[in-house]
């Protein structure tokens, strides 16, 4: 089986995404054992025990908004004609504030259940330009850790900056029903596992190609999770094939 082999997305559609509605069903109907559970297990565990409950308290969130995220999705669809118009810049819109209700839920609940706090740093600016943004669409170059910082880039690129974002990003995050919808119905790219370096460049020529002023390119140089070795190694790449000054 290739590494990123994805079921047809006819089977995602009318599988996938409606087990993720049926499971969070399931899920609160069943809560008050999970609960029970949950504490049962912190008992058991050194302080703070309070975590599980925690991560217990944000599953609820999560799936409850994917659900609702999906369920809003199925609305849109069948109001763009059964997908007819989906690609008419109304319904883009739509879509993006779909994304950017669903992040601002998930930003929220993570402020609340985790104490999470977001410092940003911007370069100083004084009288009308602090306020104001460039009337272009721009780059975004962010190293990723995991799923967690990705999405608190593009609800601040949603939220704060008022962009909308446009991402290179892997294939396999289409097994998470919601990515796989709401994605795939924007301007994005999902790009397999082992394409290589010019299907990269080509999505990215794609993507930026038809960039609006409020439009926002963002891809994760390194490909993967951060670590010092794999900057290294991308930096050896760009000086083998004497990019280094481009870069």
């Amino acid at each position: 089986m290739p590494p990123d082999w994805l079921p047809p997305r006819v089977v995602r559609r009318v599988i996938l995404a409606p087990l993720v509605v049926v499971l969070t069903a399931a899920f609160l109907v069943t809560l008050p054992l999970w609960a029970i559970v949950v504490f049962v297990a912190s008992l058991r565990l050194p302080p703070p025990r309070r975590r599980g409950t925690r991560f217990l308290r944000f599953a609820v969130v999560w799936l409850t908004l994917e659900s609702a995220l999906l369920l809003a999705c199925l609305g849109l669809w069948v109001a763009s004609g059964f997908g007819g118009r989906l690609r008419r810049d109304s319904f883009r819109e739509r879509h993006y504030a779909l994304i950017g209700w669903f992040l601002r839920k998930v930003y929220g609940a993570a402020v609340n259940i985790f104490q999470l706090s977001v410092e940003i740093e911007e370069p100083p600016a004084a009288g009308p330009a602090r306020a104001a943004r460039p009337a272009r669409p721009v780059i975004v170059l962010s190293r990723h850790a995991g799923p967690g910082d990705s999405f608190l880039l593009v609800h601040h690129l949603l939220e704060r900056y008022g962009r909308q974002p446009r991402i290179v990003m892997k294939a396999a995050l289409q097994f998470d029903p919601s990515i796989d919808v709401v994605i795939n119905r924007l301007p994005n790219a999902f790009v397999p596992r082992g394409a290589g370096e010019g299907r990269v460049v080509e999505e990215i020529r794609r993507l930026a190609s038809t960039m609006d002023a409020d439009d926002a390119l963002v891809i994760f140089p390194e490909g993967g999770n951060f670590t010092p070795r794999r900057r290294r190694l991308a930096i050896r790449r760009l000086e083998q094939r004497g990019r280094m000054e481009e870069a």
